[in-house]
């Protein structure tokens, strides 16, 4: 059957591809989130079922490591870690020869909770879950869950924004709400709609995480009826630079530029310069408060 997937785990391959899942023995794996930095609870729930009829297996959930690395868990009173080796038989097994009545369904089970430090080796993990006749490698199921680590807070960054702007050059000001979601693993996506001086504004970005702890950013948008295309980063000391290219002008924006700003503790403050079509320039201040 699927003998060819832990022969793939043990070179330390990360890109799997299941064939056909034996219909009656199944598994699962999932994260709470997908991005996961310092101070930030990493969760991980596996759940086992077997609709057939009783079969006797073995269970093994492996970690992948950022640099391909396998580590085999066994449950001893709480997961054991053990490195993976180019020999099979030496595979650490969640559980061994267990047996399965028909009917049998876990549910989801948390098996690994960990609070990250930050300290830990940043980029992508994946677990991989699968389950196996006892003694053998013919793989019955399995199933992959991927998450990112970064260095630096993530989930601080994620839910709902409250944003407020002022553009004393306009003698206006405005609100807006922007949302941060949990999109894939090293990428969040980001989304913007309110008003400022009672024009609408919106955008759409997508973050992408570093292994420095960083955040980089591409954005496209309508400000003031101005279609725009931008870029910007958020270092790791939450310092943030940005460009903004105008596609098309609209009614009395012209161009945007010099986009700076800080984050921290849940504060988002940035500044930047709008040069109206009349061509004169002003200040727009923006702060954004984390809910």
């Amino acid at each position: 059957m699927k003998r060819v997937f832990l022969i793939l785990i043990a070179v330390f391959l990360l890109t799997l591809k299941a064939t056909t899942t034996h219909a009656a023995t199944t598994v699962n794996v999932n994260n709470n989130h997908n991005n996961y930095g310092a101070g930030d609870a990493i969760v991980t729930s596996i759940a086992l079922a077997n609709s057939g009829d009783p079969v006797t297996v073995d269970v093994y959930l492996a970690l992948v490591l950022p640099e391909q690395t396998v580590v085999f868990f066994q449950y001893d009173n709480g997961l054991v870690p053990q490195a993976a080796t180019g020999d099979p038989s030496t595979w650490a097994k969640l559980v061994s020869n267990v047996t399965l009545p028909g009917g049998f369904e876990t549910g989801s089970v948390p098996i690994f909770m960990y609070t990250a430090s930050g300290a830990e080796q940043p980029g992508i993990y994946q677990w991989v879950f699968a389950v196996v006749p006892a003694g053998t490698l013919d793989v019955l199921d399995f199933k992959t869950a991927s998450f990112f680590l970064s260095p630096r807070p993530v989930d601080t960054f994620l839910g709902v924004w409250n944003v407020t702007t002022s553009l004393p050059s306009l003698g206006g000001s405005g609100t807006a709400t922007l949302e941060v979601l949990d999109s894939a693993p090293g990428i969040l996506s980001l989304s913007a709609n309110g008003y400022s001086a009672g024009v609408t504004s919106s955008f759409n970005a997508t973050g992408v995480l570093t292994l420095q702890g960083g955040i980089s950013l591409t954005m496209t948008g309508d400000v003031f009826g101005t279609l725009v295309q931008g870029s910007g980063f958020v270092d790791p000391s939450g310092n943030i630079s940005g460009t903004i290219n105008v596609t098309s002008v609209g009614p009395f924006i012209q161009a945007i530029t010099n986009i700076s700003g800080t984050i921290s503790g849940g504060v988002l403050n940035t500044t930047e310069v709008l040069h109206y079509t009349d061509g004169t320039s002003g200040l727009e201040y923006l702060t954004a408060i984390h809910q």
